[in-house]
């Protein structure tokens, strides 16, 4: 009895572990494709201001 309620418990912690560093890798990843996009950004409004500022 007391064997079958250890597994539960480890499968449970496993588990919640587990999704913990989904979450993790999930946000590292977002927040480098945030940082990537908000350089694009820059980027194109600064090209765009350069432009601008030519004419």
């Amino acid at each position: 009895m007391i064997e079958m309620l250890v597994s539960v418990v480890n499968q449970i912690v496993d588990f919640f572990v587990k999704l913990f560093y989904i979450c993790l890798l999930i946000a590292i990843f977002g927040f480098g494709l945030l940082n990537m996009l908000h350089q694009e950004v820059e980027k194109q409004r600064k090209m765009r201001e350069g432009k601008e500022g030519r004419q």
